[in-house]
């Protein structure tokens, strides 16, 4: 599984545009944003991000896959209504962690994101 790291929704929208051909299953984790030293002001982000890391590694035989991480901004930028994830009718992102399979209603949220079952399932789902 190939990994890609967006900081924008703009430059979210413009890597699944480059990719979205080159990729059979595109996955998308929308987490909260890290402080110079490394750490998400998002608790539930803290708590799934061993658990995605540990899943995907699993995947890593699955060259037309795409995992991208999607940071949503600080904290102030993601709780704001104007936070260009909650508003693109593309991604709805509603709470973070949200992890997608692109193209398809299934989702993640929250806890579920921390469920290496939970995880599994939406990687293999065909």
């Amino acid at each position: 599984m190939n990994e890609i790291t967006v900081n924008s929704c703009s430059e979210l929208n413009e890597t699944l545009q480059q990719k979205k051909n080159e990729f059979r299953k595109i996955f998308i984790l929308f987490t909260g944003s890290k402080d110079s030293e490394g750490n998400s002001w998002c608790p539930d982000c803290v708590k799934a991000e061993p658990v995605v890391k540990k899943t995907i590694t699993k995947y890593s035989d699955q060259p037309s896959s795409l995992f991208v991480t999607a940071f949503v901004g600080a904290r102030d930028v993601w709780k704001s209504a104007e936070n260009a994830f909650r508003t693109s009718k593309d991604y709805r992102v509603r709470c973070v962690p949200t992890i997608l399979k692109y193209g398809t209603s299934l989702r993640l949220e929250e806890n579920q994101c921390a469920d290496e079952s939970l995880l599994e399932m939406l990687l293999e789902e065909e």
